[in-house]
């Protein structure tokens, strides 16, 4: 029996995605692919990291999705509350 727990279960979405955007991870089992995760939504908001103010270092932003892509947004999920966004690099370097 595998019991595999959710560290992330109570912790709001904007909170995810000040841990997780900018950082590399692998996706896409059986052929693995490292990416870089630039966006965590749910089902309301995108969370982008963003520079606000030039040379200050990035925040994360909420932006509202627009209708047409709100409605294609609850057609994708399949389960869970919250997908993330990748941006795939062919090499390990990466400038977060």
């Amino acid at each position: 029996m595998v019991d595999i727990k959710n560290p992330h279960k109570d912790t709001k979405i904007e909170l995810i995605a000040q841990d997780m955007v900018g950082i590399p991870t692998f996706t896409g089992w059986l052929f693995l692919q490292e990416c870089l995760i630039v966006a965590i939504s749910d089902s309301l908001f995108k969370y982008k990291q963003m520079s606000v103010v030039s040379g200050s270092p990035p925040k994360i932003i909420s932006n509202p999705h627009m209708p047409h892509g709100l409605r294609h947004w609850k057609l994708g999920i399949i389960m869970g509350s919250a997908r993330q966004h990748f941006s795939s690099c062919s090499s390990t370097q990466w400038s977060v």
